[in-house]
């Protein structure tokens, strides 16, 4: 869920700055059509640049510890947290609610034009559908449909109004309107998609204005009517092109205004370095990579000490995090603890990768004694060496430690490991006093 919410942002970041360059830059300018593609590249581009990542790879000393290793020790021994107010929740539900608050208004809008079209009366001519009605509400166009009322215009004013739709139909001005409103619903909570949304159905009025004094003989009488109707009343639906809204003004300032400059073109081209900003500085992940060292110390043993005193929840802690580190399947079973809570009888074993297996089992009337289960990774993060084996000086021991040793070349031969240590070259086996075997694991 915060993770949701951080793209939600970030995706309200840029429509704002796509906002702001229209306003700013762009809003005064005549290129109507220029402008209409810039507001509508701006809504899949604010929510699909989120998403996409650049990286960026910082090389590091090797450290003494892994990363990964101290992430399991912290999750080893997990802490209380004292519950506190869940504010994500409490932050979606909220969202949520608006979410369907205003979706449930969008759907109730395009029931209400439903309404409308099916009650009126309705003829096709030229790929549209004009719709007459006897309400008092304005025209309006949606997709092909043209609503009016023909009692309430003269013909001269009349044709002025259904030239002005036909442009809203012809250039499908309707889906615009649609995703602002899908916009919207998304981010109900953003004041620059509001703000959005009216920008795009003004500049869709100076589309239709445009075309509209273009094709009629007379651009002052079609100001006159948008003066002499400005006072009527407008159907209520903001999915709809009505002929008459408040920008009556601006859209007759910009009937008027001079065509701009060709070389205005160019603040168009003034996101680029926003966007690319945005990214730079919010969407770069940083990749640590360790710097190649040349060293022969490069083998990682990590080791797990069970006790009497070991909880059930460290245990699966380190199931968890071993299974995740090197795809060690390790299991502890048949557990089981004297009235003072220690452990008197347990059962392990484990399998690698590869099909490798072993096993472990510790039971007596006392707790048992301290034994380790081990592996070591090459740099490669394979499998070296693993198994169980005794544990010394347990008390000055952490639980988890991670050591390095050098590996110096030598013939195949087994490893041997005596009381948990890796012994060198020269040991010899045959050499050892067997009765001081107490087991062995092979």
């Amino acid at each position: 869920m915060e993770l949701f919410f951080i793209y939600l942002l970030k995706s309200a970041v840029l429509i704002a700055l796509f906002y702001l360059c229209y306003q700013v830059f762009l809003s005064k300018e005549t290129f109507f059509i220029a402008n209409r593609i810039f507001l509508l590249i701006g809504v899949p581009v604010s929510f699909l640049l989120p998403i996409w990542y650049l990286t960026k790879t910082v090389y590091v000393q090797p450290m003494g510890t892994d990363p990964v290793l101290e992430s399991f020790v912290s999750d080893a021994n997990p802490e209380t947290i004292p519950a506190t107010f869940d504010w994500w929740s409490f932050t979606a539900i909220l969202y949520v609610l608006g979410f369907l608050f205003f979706l449930a208004k969008f759907l109730f809008q395009l029931y209400s034009l439903w309404l409308v079209i099916k009650r009126g009366n309705g003829t096709k001519s030229n790929g549209f559908t004009f719709i007459e009605t006897t309400a008092k509400d304005g025209p309006f166009s949606f997709f092909h449909y043209i609503v009016y009322n023909p009692a309430l215009y003269d013909k001269n004013s009349l044709q002025s109004i259904l030239t002005h739709e036909k442009v809203h139909a012809l250039q499908m001005h309707s889906i615009d309107l649609l995703l602002m409103h899908l916009l919207c619903i998304v981010q109900w909570c953003n004041p620059f998609a509001w703000g959005y949304k009216k920008s795009v159905g003004q500049n869709l009025e100076y589309l239709a204005d445009m075309a509209a004094t273009h094709t009629l003989p007379c651009k002052k009488e079609y100001q006159y009517l948008l003066l002499r109707q400005s006072a009527d009343p407008a159907i209520e639906l903001t999915i709809i092109n009505p002929f008459f809204n408040s920008l009556i003004k601006k859209r007759i300032v910009m009937i008027n205004r001079k065509k701009s400059n060709q070389i205005n073109v160019y603040k168009f081209a003034l996101v680029i370095p926003l966007l690319a900003l945005f990214l730079f500085t919010v969407n770069t992940k940083i990749i640590a990579q360790t710097e190649e060292v040349t060293s022969t110390s490069h083998l990682n043993e990590i080791e797990l000490v069970i006790d009497k005193n070991s909880k059930d929840e460290v245990l699966q802690s380190n199931i968890r995090f071993f299974k995740k580190m090197a795809g060690i399947e390790l299991k502890f079973f048949d557990i089981k603890r004297n009235g003072n809570n220690e452990i008197i009888y347990i059962s392990s074993s484990w399998k690698d990768p590869k099909g490798q297996h072993g096993t472990y089992n510790s039971w007596s009337n006392e707790p048992i004694k301290p034994f380790r289960f081990y592996f070591q990774l090459d740099k490669n993060k394979n499998i070296t060496l693993i198994g169980y084996g005794a544990t010394n000086n347990y008390e000055q021991q952490p639980k988890v430690t991670l050591t390095g040793y050098v590996q110096e070349a030598q013939e195949k031969k087994p490893a041997y490991i005596v009381d948990g240590q890796l012994q060198d070259k020269s040991f010899v086996f045959e050499k050892l006093d067997k009765s001081s075997i107490e087991s062995i694991h092979v």
